[in-house]
């Protein structure tokens, strides 16, 4: 039983030491404000000798020390190891008068009389070391002495605490710095992959595209039909592989793509989108009246709009194309649009296949349209926690619906 004993001993100091060693406290440099606060312990006691201490495996170290020459002693020569027995104060009013207590070195060398010590105990109840006083002179501590000594063994708790805090904090903000230097090196690196994919895999798609031109221009138009089709289709495809190509730049940037916040009137915003739109096209576009003023980012607005505003125009072939555009505030933070229009419509089974990254309900071989569009504007708008949606039923128009922050 006895050797449980010693055993539950020794591993209760080995915790006690593992605690101590995670708060790096030993053989830090001296500082002001635990200086400070022994200072006041002095002048509250008045006492010649005091230390704030911590009680290492073979060694009492201080971190504070008044009247005391050395920074650390042998832990069996002081009367501080004894203290971190138990959370109570403990006080010697007279060392003299016990035998025991006068052969502690220290005591001795330095003539001590009277000794009380607090323990410095964190919030798990582990004893880390302890605020002593010492007098040549026996005394004894009233009831509101006690207290105070005891409180000011708490404030060193706070302060260890609150170091341990501080370098917690610097090494997390030094994991979150390192971590935003490797995520940019990545940014530049992907960037820089893009760049170099845009530029070495379009050149030769711009050649394949002006060689078949140019055997097109140099072919008789009376003869060679069929190679001439061949080749119109050859470069189509190779148009289109350079749309795709350029879409999926786009749509890896998305995530770039900010401006700064400035007062947009939506409604004039939108009037001179339409108007650019109907340089090209037929198109009546009906706003609402009541459009909204709000402080936002107005070129990713912008492009959303267009992109939307376009789409209702290349999905709409052979008809005289009307666009209707309408709001309503969602949340006191959070708006709705949309755009409305009277095209083809789309069947409910591809409501979200046509957010897809290259997905489109035209022809693939249609050069005009890369599937990136919708893909782009939704990673726009999840960027910024909203959302994009359709209505929609075939022959009967679409109506697309996204929310924006405001």
């Amino acid at each position: 039983m006895q050797n449980q004993g010693n055993e539950r001993l020794f591993e209760l100091e080995d915790e006690r030491l593992r605690v101590l060693y995670d708060y790096q406290i030993l053989d830090t440099a001296p500082e002001e404000k635990y200086n400070a606060l022994l200072n006041l312990a002095v002048s509250i006691f008045r006492v010649p000798i005091a230390t704030i201490a911590f009680i290492d495996r073979d060694r009492t170290w201080f971190k504070a020390r008044v009247g005391v020459p050395v920074p650390e002693i042998e832990r069996a020569n002081t009367l501080c190891h004894l203290t971190i027995q138990s959370d109570s104060i403990l006080e010697i009013p007279d060392i003299a008068a016990t035998e025991y207590f006068t052969t502690i070195p220290m005591t001795a060398q330095m003539g001590v009389r009277f000794y009380a010590a607090a323990p410095i105990v964190n919030a798990y109840g582990i004893r880390l070391g302890n605020i002593c006083l010492f007098s040549d002179e026996p005394r004894q501590l009233t009831p509101q002495e006690r207290q105070m000594l005891h409180t000011l063994a708490q404030q060193v708790m706070a302060l260890v605490e609150l170091d341990a805090q501080k370098r917690k904090l610097e090494a997390e903000n030094q994991k979150a710095a390192a971590s935003a230097q490797r995520l940019a090196a990545y940014k530049a690196e992907l960037n820089q992959l893009s760049y170099t994919l845009s530029h070495e895999l379009k050149t030769p798609l711009r050649a394949i595209h002006n060689l078949a031109e140019w055997i097109s221009e140099d072919l008789a138009e009376e003869s060679h039909e069929q190679v001439r089709q061949n080749l119109a289709l050859l470069r189509g495809r190779a148009q289109r592989l350079e749309n795709l190509f350029n879409g999926l730049i786009t749509y890896s940037r998305a995530r770039e793509v900010t401006a700064p916040l400035e007062t947009v009137a939506t409604s004039l915003m939108l009037q001179q989108l339409c108007d650019t739109l109907r340089e090209d096209h037929l198109v009546t576009v009906t706003l609402a009246t009541d459009l909204p003023v709000i402080r936002t980012e107005r070129p990713v607005l912008e492009t959303i709009f267009s992109q939307l505003l376009e789409n209702a125009i290349l999905h709409n072939p052979g008809r005289a194309v009307e666009i209707e555009v309408g709001w309503r505030q969602q949340t006191p933070f959070l708006l709705e649009f949309y755009v409305q229009d009277n095209g083809v419509g789309i069947a409910p089974v591809f409501h979200e296949k046509i957010f897809g990254m290259f997905k489109t309900l035209s022809s693939k071989h249609e050069q005009e349209r890369n599937g990136v569009g919708l893909a782009y504007i939704k990673k726009l708008l999840n960027e910024r926690q909203a959302t994009i949606w359709v209505d929609s039923i075939p022959e009967q128009g679409c109506r697309f619906s996204f929310t924006w922050p405001c």
